[in-house]
């Protein structure tokens, strides 16, 4: 009876083990025939969102691989944050004054070559904008900060590093680099206001790009309600400053595309701007980026952008624009969205047609307001 009642207790044992071991095989053979569902719910929703990854797109996860002082600009490559690597600079319509000013060519030696063309509007505009930045104004208001000399400022800066640090040689000599002086004798000179504001009056009857695109800055600045979130914020467009807006543009100028684009940055109480033919919502910061960009393309000097980021920020890794806020200013979407409104922005150029950067009127939120101002406006002071 004890041999027979083993030999049961063995068999079940036996039939328990086989069935666990059957078990086992079908579950691992399932495991293996299934579909991946973590993959195949991944695919769904990127159906569901209605876009596919480009071709050569890379994971976000990429970003952690970037190196600003890996640079693509001999390839033109496109960075996994998104914006193209130093695009080449497309052709500019300002004139060899214009381009000595924004490059700020030995002041005095400009001045003197405008001077000499009284009645030329990019002469008229030059002599302006360096009365403005080099001469003592005798009719300053009696309440503005006293103006510090070019010592004093790099004093200030100097003494603002931290004591010791290992980057500041390269902040220091970023600084020198990025502020020469290029006024010399001019600091000396003297001026009226007023004789500043009829020379961007004259140069603006001669059509100057750059004193109409000044104008159009400085109404639109005026136009800020103080009832609405203080100061010069809530700003009213109208059907004509949109217009002048598109005509900055389309100057092809650097000094008006910047003006014009960070037109379209700004924000509106009456009105907003829409770009393209699906009439996309414009992103303030974003376009605001594109403003400075979009001005280097058509011939601004953005190096002295990238060195007073290492002078000022210590952010001295990038050696183009491009580069520095593709790395140290903005997020891989931000910089995608950048990317877009610049390659949009210069096919309406190209093709002479800004139909399609429409002006929405209606009442908008002043609860949060952006303001691009680019010159010293009168009106604003």
């Amino acid at each position: 009876m004890g041999e027979r009642r083993a030999m049961k207790k063995l068999i079940a044992l036996s039939v328990l083990i086989a069935t666990a071991v059957f078990a086992y095989l079908e579950w691992s053979g399932a495991q293996r025939t299934a579909p991946d569902t973590s993959k195949s719910a991944s695919a769904n929703a990127s159906k569901a969102s209605g876009s596919a990854p480009a071709a050569g797109a890379l994971p976000p996860s990429s970003v952690l691989m970037i190196d600003p002082r890996v640079s693509g600009a001999s390839s033109g490559a496109t960075s996994s944050s998104g914006l193209s690597s130093q695009r080449g600079q497309l052709p500019s319509a300002m004139s060899p004054l214009v381009a000595d000013l924004v490059r700020r060519k030995d002041f005095p030696a400009l001045l003197a070559k405008a001077t000499a063309a009284p009645n030329d509007p990019d002469a008229l505009y030059v002599r302006a904008s360096i009365m403005e930045m080099c001469a003592m104004q005798k009719d300053r208001p009696a309440n503005a900060p006293p103006r510090k000399t070019r010592d004093e400022r790099r004093a200030t800066f100097v003494n603002s590093l931290p004591p010791n640090h290992p980057d500041n040689a390269a902040r220091i000599a970023a600084y020198d680099t990025a502020n020469p002086d290029v006024c010399g004798p001019i600091r000396s000179m003297e001026y009226m206001q007023q004789e500043v504001e009829d020379l961007y009056a004259k140069a603006r009857e001669l059509k100057d790009p750059n004193a109409t695109a000044r104008e159009l800055n400085c109404e639109i600045a005026a136009t800020g309600d103080p009832r609405l979130n203080g100061g010069q914020r809530g700003l009213e467009i109208n059907d004509s400053r949109a217009e002048r807006i598109r005509q900055a543009i389309a100057s092809r100028n650097p000094v008006a595309v910047r003006t014009g684009v960070g037109m379209l940055a700004s924000s509106y109480r009456n009105g907003t701007f829409r770009l393209g033919k699906d009439g996309q919502n414009i992103d303030g910061e974003a376009m605001g980026h594109v403003a400075n960009i979009m001005a280097c393309q058509y011939g601004a000097d953005c190096n002295v952008d990238v060195l007073r980021a290492c002078a000022n920020e210590g952010k001295c890794g990038a050696s183009n624009y491009d580069d520095y806020l593709a790395f140290y200013r903005l997020s891989p979407a931000t910089a995608q969205l950048v990317d877009s409104y610049r390659t949009q922005l210069t096919q309406m150029i190209d093709a002479n047609d800004l139909s399609s950067l429409q002006l929405i009127k209606g009442d908008q939120s002043t609860d949060s307001m952006r303001q691009y101002n680019y010159f010293s406006c009168p009106q604003a002071k």
